[in-house]
């Protein structure tokens, strides 16, 4: 147990710093990469992938898997402890909110605003200053993190669908890649958090 929270204090704390040096170092390189390489990118595709991010969808994921729970544990009557579902509950309402939060207290300019010269955080919201951190990416995370964390045979499959989702908001310019490690680092932390919490029989 202590050598697992070790693991994820030093995920997250990575996490953070890499967060950091993308804000300072890699955000306006990789945005200009692909914003003059539009040829790299098929758009369209990438407009289908981003939508696995997206808040509703993460409601309709939700009801898919508490039918499926009901299904399992009340028909076929095969054991799955209710705390698994609670897990996927709580991050996602917790990140979704903690997202929203951060975007009102730490209002930061979208990309588009680099051709404008204005990069970073705002001290006032204005219009297209929600970028910090990615909500598609933070959504999409809260819902497959307690899923790598109760099964970690899925955690390849999960991070591979965390991070196409995450490169898509890159890739559309809709995101720099710090807002995208932001998303990703809140949804670790809540998550992290919540199992802890959860084990320790404390929610």
């Amino acid at each position: 147990m202590y050598a697992e929270e070790k693991r994820n204090s030093i995920i997250i704390l990575t996490l953070i710093l890499c967060a950091i040096l993308s804000y300072y170092i890699f955000d306006r390189t990789v945005y200009h990469f692909f914003s003059s390489h539009p040829n790299l990118s098929n758009f369209s595709f990438w407009e289908k992938i981003t939508i696995a991010g997206d808040t509703q969808f993460g409601y309709v994921a939700l009801l898919f898997s508490g039918t499926i729970f009901f299904i399992v544990r009340y028909i076929f009557r095969l054991e799955i402890k209710p705390g698994q579902l609670l897990l996927l509950l709580y991050n996602f309402f917790t990140v979704t909110f903690l997202s929203q939060v951060m975007k009102v207290h730490f209002p930061r300019y979208r990309p588009v605003y680099l051709k404008s010269g204005l990069y970073g955080f705002s001290d006032k919201i204005v219009e297209n200053s929600d970028s910090f951190p990615s909500l598609h990416t933070a959504t999409i995370s809260a819902i497959l993190f307690p899923i790598a964390f109760l099964y970690p045979r899925l955690k390849p499959l999960c991070f591979s669908i965390i991070a196409i989702v995450g490169l898509s908001r890159i890739i559309l310019q809709l995101h720099y890649l710090s807002d995208v490690l932001g998303g990703f680092t809140l949804s670790f932390l809540s998550c992290t958090v919540l199992d802890k919490l959860m084990k320790r029989d404390l929610i």
